[in-house]
């Protein structure tokens, strides 16, 4: 079975959705959705060329909710999610 790893970058994008989730919804809410994100992380790791490869990053993209999850397969079958974006214009964040 292969695993997952997260890039810094994606640890700072789930904190940022995390901290605008108890903002906007509250702290049961985003506790909640936090948990989905890497509950969608693990379907991820079992189904890795499920998702296409986006014709701008290069990156294999799962759209889950409103955001948009970024990765790449690594020699060991292992996925690398490389960014959690959220109406951000892809173009410019992977410039």
């Amino acid at each position: 079975m292969a695993d997952y790893k997260i890039s810094i970058q994606a640890e700072f994008d789930i904190d940022q959705i995390y901290e605008y989730g108890l903002d906007q919804f509250g702290e049961a809410r985003a506790d909640k959705h936090h948990m989905e994100i890497y509950g969608q992380f693990e379907f991820i790791s079992e189904h890795p060329d499920l998702y296409p490869i986006s014709e701008v990053t290069g990156f294999r993209k799962s759209v889950f909710g409103p955001y948009s999850i970024y990765y790449r397969i690594l020699d060991n079958d292992d996925v690398y999610i490389v960014r959690i974006l959220s109406r951000q214009d892809q173009n410019r964040v992977f410039q």
